[in-house]
Formats: structure tokens, C-alpha cells, sequence
């Protein structure tokens, strides 16, 4: 009987652990597959909406932004804490430590636009720190603080000897808004020997969304380094297609240019999105030029999203510059119901949903 008992138990206790195998493997694969899953949205997202995505943690002693890493890349294990006064914080930003100093540029963000004319001043006297990651700490903390005033002191480190300080300075006037002074500083630091100087004073340039930017991005539209083109080339879709506000009730109206001027970006955001080797180029011309509003570039247009070798997200901002520019034009309607009567790419059939929405014609379904 008790022989019997123990083998009945012992093979419960088998079935038991085999089960909770089977279930440990199975949730492994979900994970697994799960993550594979995220990481292809994310990876969409980027393409698709760079300005959303997450750029890597900056490495120290590189160009890029060694002065404020990502606070999730900051260390847990050996925390730094909050400063609790400003002299705590000028401290702290001056360590030899990056989490050290994104705490104190952290805490001057947060209390400069209380008490501007308390941290201001220490912000300048930090801007003459021999370190150039102080400096460069700084001038992300003025530029975060928004005020005006600051403007003079942030272009006097343009001619900083460390070319990721001028990078810097480059952000710092991307944060602080438009202006005659900003544009020419930002002008200059795009003639900078070092790309990604070029490349952050073109992302400036859009961020501040200025009009007399456009023709020094023109001119980064030719630059040698296709990180620069990019960068110009989103800048120039973010001027001429400015983003709507999410409480807006219309669309915000396009810059009023110079028609010389005009005619000039016209010619070479339609050149680029000819020629340009480079596919987010092409794409970020294609999108700018819904913006410039001259429907005569709705041949190319047309072209570029029926190319079956076109990178996908060209053919996806194709779509949208055409539902801007292709109004009363037959050829339009053709070329997208076209496009979408073949299209099996999740992320054109967007774009000429709303393509479609935007000259008032019936699309397909909304794809999910």
C-alpha cells in the first residue's frame, strides 16, 4: 500500500515539474517574442518619428554630449542625490563625476526660471570653467532656462576650442528660441570644420523653426557628410511644415519667405529628392516640399511613390506632400489610388490614408 502511495505521489510530483517546465519554457518564449516585438515598434517609431526616438547614453570624453547623459543611464547603485542649495549645485556640476553634473545642471534647469537672477550669474561664471564639460553643463542649463538675456554669453563659447563644446553651443541656442543673433551664430557654427557641429546647428535651425534659416540649410543640403544633409534636410520640413499644435483648430500657417528665396529651397529640396543618395534626405526633401506649396513639383513627387525601388518612407512622405499639393489634380488622385491598390507596406497605406483624407477623397479602410 505504501508502495503504491509513494509511486502515486512520486508521479504527481513529475507531472508537477514537467508542467511547470513546459510553462517556465513557454513564458520564456512570450518574453522573448515580446521583446522582439518592442523592439520592432521602436525601431518603426525612429524611422518614422526620429524626433521621438531615444538617442544612445554618451559616452564620456566624446563628442557626444559628454556633459548630460541619460538619467537612465546614470548608476543606481551609487547615487548622487539631490543638491539642496545652488552653491550645492555649482558643486556638483563642476564634478569629475557625468551623473554629478547632470544632478547640478538638473537642479539649475528647475530653479532658473524662479530665481533667474540668482542662478544666472553662476551659470556665467561657470561658462569660464577650464573644463569643457563644465562648460559645456552650463550652457545646456542656460539654454533650458529659456532666458533672452543669455544669448550673448552662450555665442561667445562658439569659438570654443573643443569642438563638443561649440556642439554644445550649437543645442543651447536650438533651446533658447529664434532671433536675427541666433540665426547668424548658428549660421557660422555651420561652417564649422567639425560635422557634428554642422549637424546640430541645422537641428537648431529647425527646432527654432526661423524662416532666415533657410538659406543657410540650402547650403547644408550639400554637405559632404549625409548626417549634416539629414539633419538640414528634416530642419527645412520643420520650417516649411510646421507641426500643429495638439489643442490647434488649423494648421499653422507656412513661413512667409522671400519669393527669390523661396524659389531657390524649392529648386533644391526637389533636386535632393532626385539625386540625393541618402533615403532620410530624400524622404525629409519630399515632406518640405508639400510645405513650399508649388505644385510643380508633383510630377517628381508622383514618380517617387510609385518607384517600387524607393525606400518605403519615401514613398510614405511622398504620399503626404501629394495630399498637400495635389488638389483638383486627376494625375494626384490616380497616383495615389494607384499606390494603394498595390501597397502592402503598413506605413505608406498611412500616409495615403491620410493623403487621401486630406484632398476630401474616399479612402480604404483606416489600416490598423
Amino acid at each position: 500500500m505504501k508502495s503504491w502511495f509513494g509511486q502515486l505521489i512520486k508521479g504527481r510530483s513529475l507531472l508537477f515539474i514537467t508542467i511547470a517546465l513546459l510553462l517556465a519554457y513557454a513564458g520564456t518564449i512570450y518574453s522573448r517574442d515580446s521583446v522582439k516585438r518592442y523592439e520592432a515598434r521602436k525601431a518603426l517609431a525612429q524611422r518614422l518619428y526620429p524626433e521621438l526616438g531615444q538617442s544612445p547614453a554618451p559616452q564620456e570624453g566624446t563628442s557626444n554630449h559628454p556633459y548630460l547623459p541619460e538619467l537612465r543611464s546614470i548608476n543606481p547603485k551609487r547615487p548622487v542625490g539631490r543638491p539642496p542649495d545652488l552653491p550645492t549645485a555649482a558643486q556638483y556640476l563642476q564634478g569629475d563625476r557625468t551623473d554629478s553634473r547632470t544632478q547640478g545642471t538638473l537642479y539649475f534647469h528647475q530653479q532658473g526660471r524662479e530665481q533667474p537672477e540668482e542662478v544666472i550669474p553662476i551659470l556665467r561664471s561657470l561658462l569660464q570653467a577650464k573644463r569643457g564639460e563644465v562648460r559645456a553643463a552650463a550652457l545646456i542649463a542656460l539654454g533650458w532656462i529659456k532666458n533672452p538675456s543669455v544669448i550673448p554669453d552662450v555665442i561667445y563659447l562658439a569659438g570654443d576650442t573643443q569642438s563638443w563644446v561649440r556642439e554644445t553651443v550649437a543645442e543651447s541656442l536650438g533651446l533658447l528660441g529664434g532671433g536675427e543673433q541666433v540665426v547668424s551664430s548658428l549660421g557660422s557654427l555651420a561652417r564649422d570644420a567639425d560635422p557634428s557641429v554642422r549637424s546640430v546647428a541645422a537641428q537648431s535651425l529647425g527646432l527654432n523653426e526661423d524662416p532666415r534659416g533657410i538659406g543657410i540649410l540650402n547650403s547644408l543640403l550639400n554637405d559632404s557628410d549625409e548626417t549634416v544633409r539629414v539633419q538640414a534636410a528634416r530642419a527645412l520640413r520643420d520650417i516649411w511644415t510646421p507641426r500643429t499644435p495638439l489643442d490647434a483648430k488649423k494648421e499653422p500657417k507656412p513661413p512667409s519667405v522671400d519669393p527669390a528665396l523661396k524659389e531657390l529651397s524649392f529648386q533644391a529640396l526637389l533636386d535632393h529628392l532626385k539625386t540625393d543618395s541618402s533615403p532620410e534626405v530624400r524622404r525629409y526633401a519630399a515632406e518640405a516640399l508639400g510645405g513650399v506649396g508649388d505644385p510643380s513639383a508633383l510630377s517628381v513627387l508622383q514618380e517617387k511613390l510609385l518607384d517600387e525601388k524607393e525606400d518605403e518612407f519615401v514613398h510614405y512622405s511622398a504620399a503626404l506632400a501629394i495630399g498637400r499639393l495635389g488638389a483638383g489634380s486627376k494625375e494626384a488622385e490616380l497616383a495615389l489610388r494607384k499606390a494603394q491598390s498595390t501597397s502592402t507596406s503598413a506605413i505608406l497605406n498611412r500616409g495615403l490614408f491620410q493623403a487621401l483624407r486630406r484632398l476630401k477623397l474616399t479612402p480604404l479602410p483606416k489600416p490598423k
